[in-house]
């Protein structure tokens, strides 16, 4: 094994190592390999995938593990956009003056010492100690005008598509340069691996040996020059904005191992794109087709909810409803700028076989006859048109 062979093996190894890294729980992003378009598409996988391309940009989504109301939150989520729904704790509720301490904790909010729910990045410390703060003794009306602000504030997608665009254009030179690195790379890999250098004439071959010193040279000066326009990038996006921590480590690592050099753009994109709600993300980047089946699984679980485990005193009851219809009348309004209509999302199915004759209006399975009057999740059936 020659040292050369080691060397390569090592780049490419470290390389997609740190492009898929093992976790814990199921990562939900939307990733595109395309450098300069806003489209992307929705990845559901058991490992975090950066990008395996120097272009690959991703948005990190979470759906939103609690609702909210005048009166309280519970963390019991609405308005879930993917199936199946991600696992629920032991359903928990707290009015809002009840809340006496609040940490985020080993990536769970944590509000009187207990475990409420997990952390997904929407609210920060400082926004969730600013909202308990502003709603702790206000009047109804004044808590309903915060909650509404702060629903329409997760659901914004024409300000994520604008956050992304600016994003691409930051980063567009740097990827040149670190895609032109990563195809030098690949190149110079093949050509030794595959022993490129017994087929072609002597005389190239021996031409190209003489000028790999100048090649490597190119790779070198290539990677430091993507690393500075990656602090320039860095410095425009964040202008306005506090840096985030970790970014500055993450790009001297960057510097000095070059595999991690090649998601330039995927790092910054990682702190400049916060951490979003799957139907933000559907509206603003998926494709047509995927946006509408997205939009109609959130319609559902707003219109067709899953029964709530609990007695009907319960204040999660109370609290759900209200978030529940307010996110509706969030949404509604956006549909038809993203040519959805939201009775034709919720529209019967076509009957898939001649014996159906209902179907589930949450899910859209359909049953033949004799059918039940409920489907496993006690969503009550309803009759297919003729």
């Amino acid at each position: 094994m020659t040292a050369e062979w080691t060397l390569l093996a090592t780049f490419w190894a470290l390389y997609l190592l740190d492009n898929a890294q093992p976790s814990r729980s199921r990562q939900i992003q939307w990733l595109s390999h395309l450098g300069r378009s806003t489209r992307a598409r929705l990845k559901t996988l058991p490992w975090r995938l950066t990008g395996l391309f120097p272009s690959t940009w991703r948005l990190r989504t979470a759906e939103l593990p609690f609702s909210f109301s005048p009166e309280g939150l519970c963390n019991y989520p609405v308005g879930q956009t993917l199936r199946p729904a991600d696992p629920r704790p032991a359903l928990q509720a707290y009015r809002w003056a009840d809340i006496q301490s609040l940490e985020l904790r080993d990536g769970w909010i944590v509000f009187n010492q207990q475990k409420f729910c997990p952390d997904t990045g929407h609210l920060t410390y400082d926004q969730w100690r600013t909202l308990i703060n502003a709603l702790t003794g206000a009047p109804l009306a004044t808590r309903e005008k915060i909650l509404r602000t702060q629903l329409a504030t997760l659901v914004r997608p024409a300000n994520l598509r604008r956050r992304t665009r600016l994003l691409l254009a930051r980063t567009d030179a740097l990827t040149t340069f670190a895609t032109t690195t990563t195809l030098l790379a690949f190149l110079g890999t093949v050509y030794h691996l595959a022993g490129l250098s017994a087929y072609v004439p002597k005389p190239f071959a021996a031409h190209l040996a003489d000028r790999l010193p100048v090649l490597v040279l190119l790779v070198v000066v290539f990677h430091f020059t993507a690393y500075t326009l990656a602090l320039f990038a860095r410095k425009k996006l964040f202008r306005h904005a506090p840096r985030p921590k970790g970014l500055g480590t993450k790009l001297a690592s960057a510097l000095l191992l070059p595999p991690q050099a090649l998601k330039l753009r995927s790092l910054l994109g990682d702190a400049y794109l916060p951490p979003t709600l799957p139907l933000t993300a559907a509206l603003a980047c998926s494709p047509p087709a995927e946006r509408a089946v997205l939009v109609r699984q959130t319609l559902t679980d707003l219109d067709h909810p899953l029964a709530l485990s609990a007695p009907p005193a319960h204040p999660a009851h109370a609290i759900t409803a209200w978030h529940r219809e307010n996110l509706r009348s969030t949404l509604t309004p956006l549909l038809p700028r993203y040519s959805l209509d939201a009775a034709q999302l919720l529209a019967p199915p076509t009957r898939d076989t001649p014996q159906s004759c209902a179907y589930c209006p949450r899910c859209h399975d359909q049953f033949s006859h004799p059918a039940p009057t409920h489907c496993p999740h006690g969503i009550a059936l309803k009759k297919l048109p003729d």
